[in-house]
């Protein structure tokens, strides 16, 4: 009988709260969100070292596109939302897993860079009626 009690008491609170399916799913969707944090970054690692590998195959980078980098072992999650800019041999990238409240990542390589450094970075948070979209945009301009 506790049980059933604590089972209505706990039904209570979640309608009272105002609490909705969506709103409970998101809620624990942004629970998880280190997790996908994680995986955003070590794509985004992954994806700097095939779009460096390209461009020293290549010259520049640019004609590449998502499939070039595919060749390359690079591949977007289901769940990621991926922008690249790249001038030359030059390029900077932002990855993020698309679920309620995962972070974004970037990785900038210039000319005078060493290395492969992974930052976090501030974008504007997307409204629950419009969450951004996975998928992969590249731009060829200036960085």
């Amino acid at each position: 009988m506790r049980r059933l009690s604590g089972l209505v008491a706990v039904a209570v609170l979640l309608a009272a709260g105002g609490l909705v399916h969506g709103d409970v799913l998101r809620g624990a969707q942004a629970l998880l969100a280190p997790v996908y944090d994680v995986v955003s970054q070590t794509s985004l690692r992954n994806l700097a070292i095939a779009l460096e590998s390209y461009a020293l195959m290549e010259g520049d980078l640019d004609e590449v596109t998502a499939t070039e980098l595919a060749r390359w072992g690079w591949e977007p999650g289901a769940t990621t939302d991926v922008t690249i800019w790249v001038a030359g041999e030059q390029f900077r990238a932002v990855v993020r897993d698309v679920r309620p409240g995962a972070a974004a990542f970037e990785v900038i390589r210039t000319s005078d860079a060493a290395g492969i450094a992974v930052h976090k970075v501030d974008v504007p948070a997307a409204s629950a009626d419009t969450p951004p979209e996975a998928g992969v945009t590249v731009f060829r301009s200036g960085l």
